[in-house]
């Protein structure tokens, strides 16, 4: 795990979903790729050997935004994705997962920032274990805003609770996605390997003492 430490006390944190929440199989994101190759040719007009290039330079970043910056708006890309993508597996039962975010959430306001829609990152909440009120806010593609790693999304989440963005802590699996954005307005985070790092993320969490507690170096 790799700490940046948030400049002001942690007020709350914000939770990426896939690959961290759960664990994204491998077939899975080979397939998801797939698909956003086929909009970029399809929508998009890109050549194959383009989509391929734009797509392998990627790396750790956010599809959605690729989709974006070659002017396939994210609810066009989610309509694109949902007819023809079967979407994620439904993740097994995980309650470790929610051992770790329920006592959290009891000390410091939760939120989940998922370019996924809603209705799906509740079905993937239901099926880990992890009750949907966990997070007071959840910022999904249904709100329409940019896509992670897009500041806005911080932004609104700042808003919808009241606080400053630098007061606010990320918790995800792509650093540039989940965590960087979070970093640029002041705040801080933690790139995780996936569900496995929850628990101590979040026990680490609780020890700065809730709000306005300082995270331990």
């Amino acid at each position: 795990m790799r700490w940046v430490s948030a400049g002001r006390d942690v007020e709350a944190v914000v939770f990426d979903l896939d690959g961290t929440l759960y664990s994204f199989d491998a077939g899975e994101h080979i397939d998801y790729l797939a698909v956003a190759h086929r909009c970029l040719v399809e929508v998009a007009g890109l050549d194959d050997a383009r989509a391929a290039l734009l797509l392998r330079r990627l790396d750790a970043g956010s599809v959605t935004e690729l989709l974006e910056s070659c002017g396939v708006r994210g609810p066009e890309w989610a309509a694109y994705r949902e007819r023809h993508w079967s979407g994620p597996r439904r993740p097994s039962p995980a309650p470790e997962v929610a051992a770790a975010l329920v006592p959290l959430a009891a000390a410091l306001p939760l939120a989940l920032a998922t370019n996924s829609s809603d209705e799906q990152a509740v079905e993937l909440l239901d099926a880990i274990g992890v009750p949907a009120d966990v997070f007071r806010v959840r910022v999904t593609s249904d709100l329409g805003l940019s896509p992670k790693p897009a500041p806005e999304v911080v932004l609104h989440v700042a808003t919808a609770l009241r606080l400053h963005p630098a007061s606010l802590f990320g918790v995800g699996d792509r650093p540039a996605v989940d965590v960087q954005p979070l970093v640029d307005l002041g705040g801080g985070g933690v790139e995780v390997r996936g569900p496995q790092d929850l628990g101590v993320v979040c026990a680490r969490l609780l020890a700065s003492g809730g709000p306005r507690g300082r995270l331990p170096a």
